[in-house]
């Protein structure tokens, strides 16, 4: 997989009062091996998750509708994506939402469906915050809130 020149080099994941970051690339192995680095490895057993249940969120895809994409480029789009970045935001809070959006928008492009480290490999900053403890209702949330936009 191929990722965009301007995207995620690092992730600072954290979780609880821990906070490490690791490089995209070593997710992207955990993907595609179910190996995890041992940068990667050492958290894994510290918050008690197994590498197949990392590598599974890391490549479980979302479906986003049509009108759920299209919404995102909306007030109401930018609303829906606020209740999103209590799981994924930059080192500031600052350019949450427009990157987030655009993350989103780049991975579902082709497919119209994301997954989490299509979301790291298109995140436009360097750095992307991921709140661990917050981090399994991420999916969850994102068909939540395209049954909203759908619903309305």
């Amino acid at each position: 997989m191929m990722s965009p020149a301007m995207a995620a080099e690092e992730v600072v994941l954290t979780y609880g009062i821990l906070q490490a970051a690791f490089p995209v690339e070593d997710f992207r192995t955990l993907a595609e091996t179910g190996e995890p680095p041992s940068s990667i490895a050492f958290y894994l057993d510290l918050a008690g998750i197994e590498p197949a249940t990392a590598q599974n969120t890391l490549l479980s895809p979302v479906a986003l509708s049509p009108q759920f994409l299209n919404a995102l480029g909306t007030e109401q789009g930018d609303q829906l994506l606020v209740r999103l970045i209590d799981v994924v935001h930059t080192s500031s809070g600052e350019g949450s939402v427009p990157a987030l959006r655009s993350a989103i928008l780049q991975a579902a492009s082709a497919d119209q469906q994301i997954t989490l480290l299509e979301l790291m490999e298109y995140y436009p900053n360097t750095q992307m915050f991921i709140n661990g403890t917050n981090l399994t209702d991420l999916m969850q949330d994102l068909s939540e809130v395209q049954g909203l936009v759908e619903g309305s």
